[in-house]
């Protein structure tokens, strides 16, 4: 018979292939959505931990305002070994901190990280006591970083 005529099974299969359709593009922009909110959780939540370890950081300095001078000021380190030992205590704490900046920078944006960057090498650049830590103690460090610091 030349009729051709849909049946029930035809109908419950267009239904359905429209309804896949409508969630998908109703699904896709949510993910997106859902993805970039993501970002911007981790994001915050990173900006917010970096800031903490720097306060935690300004508070120590606080603490021994003493040390100062030979971590942000360039002074020569004394041969007094509680100064001595209070100032690599300092640069110890203070490296760490800069490489993990360093490993954190692709969960900031491109502006917040350009602020980190400049802090890390104006930081390395003052304190010649960091450098040789890091050169005494390279082993310790990812490679990348100690090369990021040296070139940039």
């Amino acid at each position: 018979r030349g009729t051709s005529y849909m049946n029930w099974t035809d109908i419950a299969q267009t239904i359905a292939a429209i309804g896949t359709l409508a969630l998908a593009l109703i699904g896709f922009p949510l993910i997106i959505y859902q993805i970039r909110q993501l970002e911007r959780a981790v994001q915050g939540d990173t900006q917010e931990k970096m800031f903490s370890r720097c306060h935690d950081i300004s508070q120590l300095m606080l603490q021994y305002p003493e040390v100062r001078p030979y971590i942000l000021d360039g002074a020569q380190v004394p041969q007094d070994d509680q100064i001595k030992a209070k100032v690599i205590a300092f640069v110890e704490i203070l490296g760490d901190f800069l490489e993990l900046l360093y490993f954190q920078r692709q969960n900031m944006t491109d502006e917040v990280w350009q602020s980190w960057d400049s802090y890390i090498h104006d930081v390395y650049k003052r304190c010649p006591e960091l450098a040789a830590y890091y050169g005494k103690n390279a082993a310790w460090y990812y490679a990348p970083f100690l090369e990021y610091l040296r070139t940039t």
